[in-house]
């Protein structure tokens, strides 16, 4: 067991240009949000407004999923373990990131239960990559505490659906700040000088057994 948790981390180093990605993404999307949300209220009309966040949230999203899925082929492509759960996050990102998308007429009850959807799908990923890295603690530390805080926004989405789209929408820049923030840092603990080092017993038992020549074959040979 502990042999497949190794090559599972070893692994997951191949994808730090993912983790890079979606935090870099995620930086950008909440500062577009932050400006969004001051829009509302202003010259422009809501509803109008309320047009424009569905698509910037829908392509957004439908980003994400396509990332994984161009990553969830990389890894079906090398057999790599990793693949499945790239898939389903990629499947749900899309789907989510479609239906948005396609909502156009979207109202602050219905914004406010998408980013919670939204935050569960992400705690969820966090949660499951933290179960494969349980050996490597603080790669489980920091997706363990981030797939917690997911799990706070999620309810506070929900709770505070009421809340007008402008605070809503303040809301979920900064979960997206948190999130970018947590990609990068674990992208460059996978590609950094600190990304995880593991024992020579560890990687030993990941490669395949050599055969040793025995003492017949090596009389025969003579």
């Amino acid at each position: 067991m502990h042999s497949i948790d190794v090559r599972t981390s070893t692994d997951l180093k191949l994808f730090w240009w993912l983790f890079a990605a979606r935090g870099g993404f995620a930086l950008l999307f909440a500062g577009m949000l932050h400006f969004t949300a001051g829009l509302f209220g202003t010259l422009f009309f809501d509803p109008i407004m309320l047009v424009y966040l569905s698509l910037l949230l829908g392509f957004y999203i439908v980003g994400g999923g396509i990332l994984l899925g161009v990553a969830s082929g990389f890894a079906a492509e090398h057999r790599l373990e990793l693949w499945k759960l790239l898939l389903a996050d990629c499947i749900f990102a899309v789907c989510l990131g479609v239906y948005i998308g396609l909502s156009l007429l979207m109202t602050p009850h219905t914004l406010s239960l998408l980013a919670g959807i939204h935050a569960i799908g992400i705690g969820s990923f966090q949660l499951a990559l933290a179960v494969k890295l349980r050996h490597d603690r603080p790669s489980v530390r920091l997706l363990g505490l981030a797939s917690f805080l997911s799990g706070v926004a999620a309810c506070i989405f929900f709770i505070q659906m009421k809340q007008p789209v402008r605070i809503t929408t303040e809301w979920l820049s900064y979960f997206e700040v948190l999130c970018g923030v947590v990609a990068l840092t674990f992208a460059k603990r996978l590609h950094g000088p600190n990304s995880p080092r593991y024992s020579a017993a560890s990687t030993r038992s990941l490669q395949p057994p050599t055969l040793e020549p025995t003492h017949e074959s090596a009389n025969r040979h003579v």
